[in-house]
């Protein structure tokens, strides 16, 4: 049994920004994307700032659309025994980071500035799955 390619999809910010802004300690919802069922799930990070990088990357799951994309939502929550994608997030390299989920419809990522995360901190951002045949 072999692997199909892993397929990447951009992620952006509920006005169709890549580059998704994370100023000071605010909280990002990211657009929603279909999650769906596959094998492995991972992702493709990377922040750049012209001051200090802080942030925590959750992915956050739900069997509906958000009522209102980029804000937060009761249907949407970090599925059970989940780990953050990044709990803390310090520097501009990119990183690419397993993910562990259960299988929901829909996902988007929350982006979390923490102490010391700098008002031009921005991320990119890429969801990535792979399905075996």
């Amino acid at each position: 049994m072999g692997r199909l390619p892993v397929a990447y999809e951009q992620v952006s910010d509920s006005n169709g920004n890549t580059d998704i802004a994370v100023a000071g300690t605010a909280t990002v919802y990211t657009k929603s994307f279909r999650f769906g069922q596959s094998e492995y799930y991972s992702s493709v990070l990377k922040a750049s700032s012209s001051g200090t990088i802080n942030l925590k990357i959750e992915l956050e799951i739900s069997n509906t659309k958000p009522a209102t994309e980029g804000a937060a939502d009761d249907n949407y929550a970090v599925g059970e025994n989940m780990s953050d994608v990044m709990s803390a997030l310090t520097d501009s390299t990119i990183h690419f980071a397993e993910i562990q989920s259960v299988t929901a419809k829909y996902a988007r990522f929350k982006v979390t500035g923490l102490t010391g995360n700098d008002s031009s901190t921005t991320i990119n951002l890429k969801f990535g799955r792979q399905d075996e045949v």
